[in-house]
């Protein structure tokens, strides 16, 4: 279920990174410091993300969020959610909504469509504050603790920034 824009090997060399949102393409000369997925077959949404180092001596990181689905819904249903797509277009390993309840009878359906953020951070310390889950107290979720603590094995910006002392 890996998109073409997903890395799955870190890369340790640089080169001119793509990504995606929906803003359109950005690009730039980077490495990737650490990726890490919440997929799980059993799961019918999860996240994907990417920390990667920009190499153009700015000390910048591009931090890249996807939300990912296979869930396609009843269109112009009672969850008003995804997009127009007819029921012959849709992958093979999609999911009606346990909601809506769409039947593949139907011929139009809404899928949801993955999402996806860039967060072009000035630093380290901004990475963590991009990472933060502001509705749960400031939280940094598992995921994005376990892309810190990787990225943090070959980055001392990443290392600095996870083991700062605040003062409260």
């Amino acid at each position: 279920m890996m998109n073409a824009n997903y890395n799955s090997e870190i890369n340790a060399a640089n080169s001119l990174i793509r990504v995606t949102d929906s803003a359109g393409v950005k690009e730039f000369m980077g490495v990737l410091l650490s990726d890490v997925t919440t997929e799980d077959p059993r799961v019918n949404r999860w996240t994907d993300m990417q920390l990667y180092k920009v190499t153009d001596g700015t000390g910048r990181y591009v931090l890249y969020i996807i939300g990912r689905s296979v869930v396609y819904h009843e269109y112009k249903g009672i969850c008003n959610s995804g997009v127009r797509t007819t029921t012959t277009a849709l992958p093979e390993d999609s999911e009606p909504c346990p909601r809506c309840e769409p039947t593949l009878l139907e011929t139009v359906v809404a899928l949801e469509e993955d999402r996806y953020t860039i967060h072009v951070c000035a630093n380290a310390q901004e990475v963590l504050s991009n990472l933060r889950n502001r509705r749960s107290g400031n939280t940094i979720s598992g995921p994005a603790q376990r892309l810190l603590s990787e990225a943090s094995i070959g980055d001392d910006g990443i290392r600095s920034a996870i083991h700062t002392v605040e003062r409260i």
